[in-house]
């Protein structure tokens, strides 16, 4: 048996951490949602601005369109660029300062061919990635803020 090197070590608990942070972290709940939330991003050998790590809001029973807000938090020591995906798919893109908010985002839901039935669970997936300046010197530790969805 060969010993484990520490980057495949490293590897292996990146992937590990990064399934379990994707999975809910409570059932589906009904809207309107708002939660407050922090995310740790993963950091190793090949520390970089992109978090890899992200936020989900899941909900069920998805309207026609679906209202959603990422107001970050005023904790931030520098800004981010924040992603929002909705059905995994539809992704806004936005730079954030510390505070500041995406305003309404207007997401439609998608109608696949020959599906007489949606899927009952969706959700909003929020990660960023980080700017460099404040305290950042080159790796996004962590972020996070308040997403409303209705």
């Amino acid at each position: 048996m060969t010993a484990m090197t520490s980057k495949t070590a490293i590897g292996i608990a990146a992937a590990v951490l990064a399934m379990t942070s994707l999975a809910p972290s409570a059932q589906a709940a009904t809207l309107p949602i708002t939660e407050d939330f922090t995310v740790d991003c993963a950091t190793g050998p090949d520390q970089s601005q992109t978090c890899w790590l992200g936020h989900w809001t899941f909900f069920s029973d998805p309207p026609e369109v679906v209202h959603a807000r990422f107001t970050a938090s005023p904790e931030h020591c520098s800004g981010i660029r924040a992603h929002i995906f909705y059905e995994n798919q539809q992704e806004k893109t936005m730079v954030l300062k510390p505070g500041a908010s995406t305003g309404v985002l207007v997401f439609h839901r998608n109608h696949y061919p020959g599906d007489k039935d949606y899927p009952s669970d969706q959700g909003v997936f929020i990660t960023a990635d980080g700017i460099k300046g404040g305290c950042n010197t080159g790796t996004l530790q962590s972020f996070g803020g308040k997403v409303e969805v209705w």
